[in-house]
């Protein structure tokens, strides 16, 4: 067997595995489906000069121990390099050649249990109730479309500009709800002010609204969307103004908050389009 498998308990950091290899990279670990690099030591006992196999596996001893009910899966895939190559005019070393074919016999074990792995995953596929009721439902799907005929549909013009994706075939009411999906809903969060240079990302598709005082004529404040390039900007003509200033963005983008405005922060939030809600 070249694979075990265990359930981490969260306190332990060694596990056990006790299959031959022949490199150290030969040892694959993997915690939750995601192979690991680092974070671990593959510990193994040398075999005896010239040995078939040279090193057996003693436990894999990871520098962290495992969350709780984490999956830990130690398995061996050897890399396929020639060790030998044998000269026509050499004779063949007979330790060499028996260290070459278990070599190749090695490997072959590893391709069975890659073999196995797939056919247990795929039986287990197969055999969900889900599938089969899947299976169903395209069957009954199937056989609703080969008895639609299409030709005696009423209204099959109609039916069939309705599939415009251009949306130009929308009435009034169908360009009114898609208009208002972008119009700010009544949901927000709030935006911690740290100054000048103050980077965010939003969240979702809607707006960034901010309210600043100036202190002073001349001082401005800005709001800048640094994914798209678009910016709002605002200067003061007297003291004591405020300064707002509403900026839309896409989920993802990158708003900058810059200015000179040094009074008081009356908001800085994030609205949510309604389409988002």
């Amino acid at each position: 067997m070249t694979k075990v498998e265990y359930i981490s308990d969260g306190t332990t950091t060694e596990f056990a595995f006790n299959f031959p290899f022949f490199d150290i990279s030969d040892v694959r670990v993997v915690v939750n489906n995601v192979e690991q690099t680092d974070g671990f030591t593959v510990m193994y006992t040398p075999q005896a000069e010239n040995a078939d196999i040279p090193y057996i596996g003693t436990y894999v001893k990871f520098d962290v121990a495992p969350a709780k009910l984490s999956s830990v899966k130690i398995y061996r895939k050897i890399q396929l390099t020639r060790i030998v190559d044998y000269q026509p005019t050499v004779q063949i070393d007979p330790v060499a050649l028996n260290q070459d074919i278990n070599f190749t016999i090695e490997a072959l074990k590893d391709f069975s249990q890659s073999l196995t792995d797939y056919d247990e995953k795929y039986s287990d596929l197969t055999n969900m109730p889900q599938l089969a009721e899947f299976m169903q439902l395209m069957s009954a799907v199937q056989d609703a479309i080969s008895e639609l005929d299409i030709g005696t549909i009423a209204h099959k013009s109609d039916l069939l500009q309705k599939a415009n994706i251009g949306l130009n075939n929308l009435d009034a009411t169908g360009r009114s709800a898609i208009t208002n999906m972008i119009m700010p809903s009544n949901q927000s969060v709030n935006i911690t002010d740290n100054g000048t240079g103050t980077t965010y990302t939003a969240p979702a598709a809607g707006y960034i609204m901010y309210r600043k005082t100036a202190t002073a004529p001349g001082q401005y404040a800005e709001l800048k969307n640094s994914t798209s390039g678009y910016d709002v900007i605002m200067y003061s003509s007297v003291a004591n103004q405020s300064l707002t200033m509403t900026l839309m963005c896409a989920q993802g983008d990158s708003i900058e908050i810059w200015g000179t405005a040094d009074g008081q922060t009356r908001w800085l939030k994030f609205v949510y389009a309604r389409g988002e809600i």
